[in-house]
């Protein structure tokens, strides 16, 4: 999924999911790696999905970015590693802001803190 198609289905989500970490682990460096396994007793193919750390060659469990404020803070440390990162709700919305990027809402803390991330990546970019 492209870096502003991610970026629009965080903003429209009521609630982080997994599907939407894996969305946000490959914006942020994680690499998707898909194996497929013969099953020796039976015969049958099983297809497994590997998650592999940004860089390493290691696999490893993908973060709950929209769900977990401390993992929506490693998305944003690992974009903007010298940058400031805050988040705040107030008046009913949660609000967050990523270095010197737009400040960015969403229906939850993680989720706006990972659309931040994810806008200051994109403006980094261009």
């Amino acid at each position: 999924m492209a870096l502003i198609d991610v970026i629009v289905e965080l903003e429209k989500a009521a609630e982080g999911s997994r599907a939407l970490d894996g969305a946000v682990a490959q914006q942020v460096g994680w690499r998707r790696k898909v194996e497929n396994i013969k099953n020796e007793a039976n015969g049958e193919t099983t297809r497994r999905v590997l998650w592999i750390v940004p860089n390493g060659h290691e696999d490893g469990k993908v973060p709950h970015f929209t769900t977990s404020f401390d993992d929506a803070m490693l998305a944003a440390v690992i974009v903007a590693p010298d940058d400031t990162r805050a988040v705040a709700f107030a008046d009913g919305e949660w609000t967050a802001v990523v270095g010197s990027g737009p400040y960015c809402q969403a229906e939850t803390g993680p989720l706006a803190l990972c659309v931040a991330a994810l806008k200051f990546k994109a403006q980094q970019a261009s």
